[in-house]
């Protein structure tokens, strides 16, 4: 009978499984890394949309408190920038759509203050190029 030799460091078969594992693990971090990234982009995207919609919604009800109620309308254009990718001052993402939507509510019996339904919404595109909505309702009473 042979004796069984031993061979001293790894087989080409070890060395290959575990050169497949290292690059699957490799890779794994790097989509989950890019996944990240979308992720935080997104939600900062989401952010500052939800501040601008906010400050909006409050200067329409402002305007309707004051008694300045103009017909409903839509706005787009430079003044609506969410941010920006990088150190420039160039505004990379840009809100489509700011618009708000007056209609009269209906008033309580008791009351005679007028009273107007206020629909703010805000459009804009995320990192995916994915059209985004985000919308505030509110009832203002003119003083």
């Amino acid at each position: 009978m042979k004796a069984k030799r031993f061979y001293n460091g790894f087989t080409i078969v070890e060395l290959m499984i575990g050169l497949l594992f290292t690059v699957m693990a490799g890779g794994a971090i790097i989509v989950g890394t890019g996944h990240y990234y979308k992720t935080i982009s997104n939600l900062k995207l989401k952010e500052a949309a939800y501040e601008k919609l906010k400050g909006y919604t409050e200067y329409q009800k402002g305007k309707i408190a004051a008694g300045d109620i103009r017909n409903n309308s839509c706005e787009s254009g430079e003044d609506l920038c969410l941010g920006s990718i990088g150190e420039d001052e160039e505004c990379t993402f840009e809100a489509n759509d700011l618009c708000f939507y007056i209609s009269e509510s209906i008033g309580s019996q008791n009351s005679k203050a007028k009273r107007y339904e206020l629909l703010t919404t805000i459009k804009w595109n995320n990192i995916n190029e994915e059209e985004k909505e985000m919308s505030f309702y509110a009832i203002q009473i003119v003083y």
